[in-house]
């Protein structure tokens, strides 16, 4: 995603969140794509990725929204 762009797409199409509160558009594009590429299906299943402390320092992913918020 990095090497394609993809934040910088976002970043430029997608809305900011209106409140300090809110995530940015690519956290939650980041999460749904990988769990999309292994092949996931159903939302719920970004708490496998939420819960991956190893995967995600190696990804550089801080911050992963819960499933409700997706």
């Amino acid at each position: 995603m990095e090497a394609m762009g993809v934040e910088e797409l976002v970043d430029r199409y997608m809305p900011r969140h209106g409140s300090r509160r809110g995530f940015e558009a690519m956290r939650y594009i980041e999460p749904l794509s990988m769990m999309l590429y292994g092949g996931r299906e159903v939302i719920e299943e970004v708490r496998e990725i939420r819960g991956d402390n190893s995967l995600r320092g190696v990804i550089d992913l801080e911050e992963v929204p819960s499933s409700s918020a997706i």
